[in-house]
């Protein structure tokens, strides 16, 4: 009962919505877990967080049953249980994510962002079509003229003793069937005809972005060729520094070169292609920004994008050949090398994911020191259990989180989740920014 509590008070998220009595709103709520991930839709709790309870819950349950399978299209899949807290009834309705996609309510599809439910974009309403047909914009046939692949060749006869490219080997790669080329084939193909789908790179002065030293625009290009002059760019504006460790001087990168490129082989394999728009690479006086286009993948959360878990691949064709011409070292693991990489250093990598983009933020190294796993010192490091270091590592790699959040993350209840919070901001790791509902906790 104290976690069904818990779950009650914990305010709303992502994953859930606090309701203190139906109305007609709670149907895009059903429509956003539906077509995203699964949701809690809790309802008799007021807006300060007060136990109320549903009057004549059975009849209130029914006609809210009846409104979801009469007004949401398809009908989705979902469960109903009546609670009795504080000798009042609470209704928690589970939905659950379903594989025929766009659920709708009025013809619209909708989407959680936080705790709101808004209206999901054209790009994002296509993307949900595709997925209940359980196809991707890659896969989608294309009926142009014929496609010409000598980036791939070379890469194949590098990585895979491939004498020539002919089309048994183009259809061994999924980018020929049944008689045509698909979307993969051209986003891979010499020249891509998809002019609205390029890469900016740009070079800064310095953090002002008032002045730009170098800016490179690629349009109508493969995306093996994307990848290719990124890596250019970097060698081009990325120093190799020298600095003196002991009585050794040692030579290392600005940016460490496996993090770029994991970081640039990401952002095209994960982009949304069918959103119109450039990735961007921009170099400053202190870090490397590397945005891809499109939000995370359907099925992924922050959470999982922050871990490194991205087990559901939004261009699972591109992400096959990237592997195979040794662009991609190993699948689903690109997060996590970040990581690794920058994990001997003080600085850390940032990773945002956005409604229309994923931002992944390289800075600069300015020093060898390295540090443990929570990168604190010693004798701070000393004084944390285990599940504090996992607690304050999950913040620092998340920017900012609630607490609703970090009991999801840890499993655990709100006592304790406060217990840990309070502990790290004693010892000074942590701070918290808001009032009330909306406090979310920072590293320092």
């Amino acid at each position: 009962m104290d976690k069904m509590l818990n779950m009650f008070l914990g305010g709303e998220s992502k994953y859930q919505e606090i309701k203190e009595r139906y109305s007609k709103t709670l149907l895009k709520t059903v429509s956003a877990f539906a077509n995203y991930h699964d949701g809690k839709i809790i309802i008799g709790i007021s807006e300060k967080g007060n136990i109320i309870g549903v009057h004549n819950s059975e009849s209130v349950r029914l006609t809210i049953e009846n409104a979801i399978n009469d007004n949401i299209k398809p009908r989705p899949y979902y469960e109903v249980q009546t609670y009795i807290i504080e000798n009042v009834d609470i209704l928690v309705f589970t939905i659950f994510k379903g594989d025929n996609t766009p659920y709708t309510h009025d013809r619209k599809a909708y989407q959680r962002l936080d705790t709101s439910t808004v209206e999901i974009d054209k790009a994002s309403y296509d993307e949900l079509v595709l997925l209940g047909r359980n196809l991707t914009f890659e896969e989608l046939d294309y009926k142009g003229v014929d496609l010409k692949f000598k980036k791939l060749e070379n890469l194949l006869q590098e990585n895979m003793d491939i004498s020539e490219l002919d089309l048994n080997i183009i259809k061994s790669l999924e980018l020929y069937k049944n008689g045509f080329y698909n979307n993969a084939a051209v986003l891979i193909s010499d020249k891509n005809i998809f002019k609205e789908i390029g890469l900016d790179l740009i070079r800064y002065k310095d953090n002002t972005m008032l002045e730009i030293k170098d800016r490179i625009q690629i349009k109508g290009a493969s995306v093996i060729e994307h990848f290719e002059k990124s890596m250019e760019f970097y060698h081009k504006h990325i120093n190799k520094s020298d600095i003196i460790n002991g009585e050794k001087r040692i030579t290392f990168e600005e940016v460490p070169l496996v993090a770029y490129r994991e970081a640039i082989a990401n952002a095209i394999v994960h982009r949304n292609y069918s959103k119109r728009g450039n990735n961007r690479i921009e170099v400053f006086e202190d870090r490397i920004e590397i945005v891809s286009i499109g939000g995370l993948p359907i099925g992924i959360s922050k959470i999982e994008f922050m871990n490194g878990s991205f087990s559901n691949v939004r261009n699972r064709i591109i992400t096959d050949i990237f592997y195979r011409v040794n662009i991609i070292e190993k699948l689903g693991t690109g997060i996590r090398r970040i990581k690794n990489v920058y994990a001997k250093h003080d600085e850390n990598p940032r990773f945002e994911a956005m409604e229309n983009s994923v931002k992944i933020i390289l800075p600069k190294i300015r020093s060898l020191a390295r540090k443990n796993k929570s990168g604190v010192k010693n004798d701070i490091l000393r004084k944390l259990t285990p599940e504090e270091e996992k607690l304050f590592d999950y913040i620092k790699s998340s920017n900012e989180v609630n607490r609703a959040i970090i009991e999801k993350y840890m499993d655990i209840r709100k006592t304790k989740a406060t217990k840990m919070i309070n502990r790290l901001m004693e010892i000074k790791l942590i701070a918290k920014n808001g009032r009330g509902k909306n406090v979310k906790y920072r590293i320092l």
